[in-house]
């Protein structure tokens, strides 16, 4: 767990560097990290486990994580759905170990190719590209938002038309 954290902050470090609001960001998931070992009281890199074995509030302690990554890394990132399955293979792997299907070791494995994977492809991406694929992820949210808003404004006319045909 410890190395894949690291990694995920060595990573997230080299893409927040260049810009001083993303460099915000990452500061601030470092706060979120301390915050969330305090809260749960657990500290993956003193943690003393078997490799089937979960630390005591690690979960409580993970989801504490995988918000803090949605919060603050994942609205700044031009390829956010990378770290969105980087967070839902880390439940599953999570799973997994708990149920004895892999241990800690294979986790840690898994979560190292995929962050390799999002190095690689931020690396990949030139700097017009990061703001093109930003420009494209931000796009992407406007119109989950308007198909949101579309779904409200709908749901609304219906209520409306149910209510004056009962009347």
């Amino acid at each position: 767990m410890r190395l894949f954290l690291i990694a995920v902050f060595v990573l997230l470090n080299q893409q927040y560097s260049q810009a001083a609001p993303a460099g915000k960001a990452f500061a601030k998931f470092d706060e979120f990290l301390a915050a969330c070992s305090d809260r749960f009281e657990y500290r993956p890199e003193t943690a003393n486990l078997g490799p089937h074995q979960l630390g005591t509030h690690e979960r409580n302690w993970s989801q504490c994580v995988y918000n803090a990554i949605e919060d603050t890394i994942i609205p700044k990132s031009p390829i956010a759905d990378m770290y969105r399955f980087l967070i839902t293979q880390h439940q599953s792997y999570t799973d997994k170990v708990e149920n004895g299907e892999v241990t800690r070791q294979q986790r840690r494995a898994r979560m190292e190719q995929i962050v390799a994977s999002i190095q690689r492809q931020e690396d990949a991406l030139g700097e017009g590209d990061m703001l093109r694929a930003r420009t494209i992820e931000d796009q992407k949210e406007r119109e989950r938002q308007m198909r949101r808003l579309q779904n409200i404004q709908n749901h609304a006319a219906r209520s409306r038309r149910a209510v004056v045909r009962r009347f």
